[in-house]
């Protein structure tokens, strides 16, 4: 896995953490494209 795709993965779990859904559905959307 590259470093940037784990970038992604860790700024979308520090997303969840914050349980702001609105900013977890578009991250979780961008992090799937």
């Amino acid at each position: 896995m590259s470093l940037i795709k784990l970038t992604e993965m860790s700024i979308w779990m520090l997303m969840l953490k914050e349980k702001d859904k609105s900013l977890s559905i578009s991250s979780a959307i961008f992090f799937l494209h």
